[in-house]
């Protein structure tokens, strides 16, 4: 059984040696709130007032809400999407960059945009769309990253850090 958001913030809060208020304060969050979730009053909270107490925590906010459900495996071979999932991360990453099939000019605010509206399907579990559009969003990162240095390099570390993320949800600890 998972722990309660609130009895999750009050131990994180302890662990930080910060008082409600202090919470409060550095989270610029309502100490009524912290209150509330914390005395389990308020059992859930807005997204933005989650991030607030997170940082004010100086933790992830996976670490307060905890990782998404995994799919438990089934010792049957993996699926096609995560095969190309694996193949988008680990051959191509020293392979010449892709060319740009011309039909959308991929900017490096494109291409954040693209993997940001892919971390909310990974936080809802929506494991098998995402299986699909991660190899594209790899292959966008990489050529991105070969066109755009710094902020070209910073994306395709992002959308590294999503297929890590989602090959260890699905229970596929190696990337073979």
């Amino acid at each position: 059984m998972s722990e309660h958001l609130g009895d999750k913030l009050s131990r994180l809060r302890r662990l930080s040696n910060l008082t409600q208020e202090e919470l409060a304060e550095k989270s610029g969050v309502s100490v009524d709130v912290v209150r509330k979730l914390e005395q389990k009053r308020k059992g859930s909270a807005r997204l933005p007032t989650l991030h607030a107490l997170a940082s004010g925590l100086g933790v992830e906010l996976t670490t307060l809400l905890g990782d998404p459900p995994g799919v438990p495996s089934t010792g049957e071979a993996d699926p096609p999407q995560l095969v190309a999932v694996r193949r988008a991360i680990h051959p191509l990453m020293f392979a010449p960059p892709q060319e740009s099939d011309g039909a959308e000019v991929l900017t490096p605010s494109l291409l954040r945009a693209e993997i940001a509206d892919a971390w909310p399907m990974y936080r809802s579990a929506e494991f098998p769309q995402l299986l699909n559009l991660l190899p594209g969003i790899l292959d966008d990162a990489r050529l991105t990253a070969s066109q755009e240095h710094h902020e070209g390099q910073a994306a395709l570390s992002k959308a590294f850090q999503l297929a890590g993320h989602l090959s260890i949800r699905l229970g596929s600890l190696t990337l073979r």
